[in-house]
């Protein structure tokens, strides 16, 4: 409650909540500036876990599409597994897998934007430097 509190708050009374979901510890809030709202619709919210056994729901996504005059947006945040590692690696894909399956499927079929972003665990690998070896301070 102190989240939306605190957003709404932020963005002031030119803006709508028009999607308030939330599963587990995975939330997903979608704001519309109010002169839009006319023109706007929701078309669908879903959700998937894929925490353990495919129940809990401390990993997944939640996905929400939304018109806005004739234009589709796609919001989907999720939160996929840690860690390093290329089974790691490899569990946070099949996930974005299920995930999508899931809440209706490919968002570059389904609109015309797609928005993903949450706690998505990927690692970042720093190349080496020309040389071979790690790169300096200056270098990086």
């Amino acid at each position: 409650k102190q989240l939306r509190t605190s957003i709404r708050h932020h963005l002031g009374d030119d803006y709508q909540t028009v999607v308030e979901f939330q599963r587990g510890e995975m939330m997903l809030f979608v704001f519309l500036r109010k002169d839009l709202l006319p023109a706007s619709r929701v078309e669908s919210i879903h959700a998937e876990n894929t925490g353990l056994g495919g129940i809990l729901a401390n990993k997944g996504g939640i996905a929400a599409v939304l018109t806005v005059a004739s234009t589709k947006l796609y919001f989907l945040t999720v939160h996929l597994q840690p860690h390093e590692g290329r089974a790691n690696f490899d569990k946070r894909n099949a996930d974005v897998e299920e995930i999508l399956a899931g809440t209706g499927g490919d968002p570059s079929v389904m609109a015309h934007h797609a928005f993903v972003f949450g706690d998505l665990n990927y690692r970042v690998a720093f190349p080496t430097s020309t040389r071979g070896i790690a790169p300096t301070k200056e270098e990086s």
